[in-house]
């Protein structure tokens, strides 16, 4: 197409303002990429913020895991020697009661020999004064009589110095 000089002004303004359009819409072009650029880099930047978050949750999640397993054991091993001691608790209570019966048993044993043994001693202290006093009796009775038979045997005595 050829122009003409007159039609050259006009197609040159026409083509100046379709360059300003074009600019213009390279310009907006260029902001709208450098736009998306940034909204990339913030999403880039979100992404590694989450990547690193959720990292760290699986960190924190596997350390809650581990001390999950670790408490677990702990608590099954402190049950374990809870049983045990309450067993020893309920064998240790059987045989202080079994023992409290025996000694019961023992106690009121010895309580009746005492009691019979007090009694022996108190018949053998009944029979002891009986026969202290039946001998004091009996002393007596030869002390009266040696006194009788002395008296006796100085006029015996008498009767024969006097008959000599």
């Amino acid at each position: 197409m050829i122009l003409s000089d007159r039609d050259a002004p006009r197609r040159c303004k026409a083509l100046d303002v379709e360059v300003r359009g074009l600019q213009a819409e390279a310009e907006d072009s260029r902001a709208a990429l450098e736009g998306a650029e940034r909204v990339k880099e913030f999403l880039a930047s979100k992404v590694r913020d989450a990547e690193e978050s959720l990292a760290e949750a699986l960190r924190s999640t596997e350390s809650t895991r581990q001390q999950a397993g670790a408490d677990a054991e702990v608590i099954a091993f402190l049950d374990e020697r809870v049983r045990c001691l309450e067993n020893e608790v309920a064998e240790a209570t059987r045989l202080r009661l079994e023992l409290e019966n025996s000694l019961g048993r023992d106690r009121d044993a010895a309580v009746d020999q005492l009691a019979a043994a007090q009694d022996a001693m108190r018949v053998d202290a009944e029979r002891r004064d009986r026969q202290q006093a039946s001998q004091q009796k009996a002393r007596k009775l030869l002390v009266k009589e040696v006194k009788t038979l002395r008296s006796q045997l100085d006029m015996v005595r008498r009767a024969a110095a006097a008959r000599v």
